[in-house]
């Protein structure tokens, strides 16, 4: 019979932990993502309470698109349109406006914690501000989503109520909107932490973003062509609140391409400003 080969570390040798891609992997994912975003949830300050406000600001607009179909119910029957108007009038105010405050709020308090006392300052002697930075920007990313699946779950349960057959089809297209929605909402989210580095003040950071969402809703009403390029117009694009038409391949590929360039843009001049507070 041929011995077993004893692979143990001799007595008194200690033993390493076997590396490879999938532990490298794995203790990046945890180092990059979850830990920040696990420090940021534990310091954030009663979340629920947005949270619970997002929900109640979903259905008051999810609310209006009903009441609007129900108001004009002839008229939406004879064009052939069921749950779109919920969508188009429900979504119209909460992609320009409510969203994007939403999100302002979210990343106005990210912030602002982080100046009292010189806290930047502070997490900038050990290294610390990036990985920081990293962790608010993943979790507003998530409020956003939750948001945005909040407002979609609503419509479904609206348009089934009012006795709409949704079809696997019209899931997907309500589906794929909100995801672009999102993309867009992240890309809000990323300038609002930026706006937020910069000034220390909450109420200032808020009306910031207030004012950049008024600023949406004029140029969608005054110069619609100028809608695909402000920032804070990416939600109402990406959801099709206006439009209601559905995006071709290319219109997609230049949405995801535009906001993707705004992100990084964003990123790096926050990047660059939590650097100059080291010194």
């Amino acid at each position: 019979m041929t011995a077993a080969i004893n692979t143990a570390a001799p007595a008194g040798m200690p033993e390493f932990p076997q590396t490879g891609p999938t532990i490298t992997r794995t203790s990046r994912l945890r180092e990059r993502v979850l830990l920040p975003l696990a420090i940021e949830r534990t310091k954030s300050r009663r979340p629920w309470i947005l949270a619970a406000l997002a929900l109640a600001l979903a259905a008051l607009n999810t609310a209006d698109g009903v009441f609007q179909y129900l108001r004009n119910t002839e008229i939406f029957s004879d064009q052939g349109v069921t749950w779109q108007v919920v969508w188009g009038q429900g979504g119209l105010l909460w992609s320009t406006f409510f969203l994007p405050m939403l999100i302002t709020f979210r990343a106005a308090g990210l912030t602002r914690m982080e100046h009292e006392h010189g806290n930047w300052r502070r997490m900038a002697t050990y290294g610390a501000t990036i990985t920081t930075y990293t962790g608010k920007l993943i979790l507003t990313t998530l409020f956003a989503l939750y948001c945005q699946l909040a407002f979609l779950l609503l419509v479904m349960a609206a348009s089934a109520a009012l006795g709409f057959h949704l079809t696997p089809a019209d899931i997907a297209t309500m589906t794929t909107w909100a995801l672009l929605g999102t993309f867009g909402a992240v890309t809000i989210a990323a300038a609002q932490l930026l706006v937020g580095i910069y000034v220390p003040s909450f109420a200032t950071t808020v009306l910031t973003g207030i004012g950049a969402s008024f600023l949406s809703l004029a140029i969608l009403l005054v110069a619609p062509p100028l809608s695909p390029l402000y920032p804070y117009s990416q939600v109402t694009i990406g959801m099709q609140a206006r439009t209601m038409a559905t995006p071709t391949p290319t219109s997609i590929a230049w949405f995801l391409i535009w906001n993707t360039i705004l992100m990084t843009a964003t990123v790096l001049l926050s990047r660059r400003a939590l650097r100059r507070k080291q010194h």
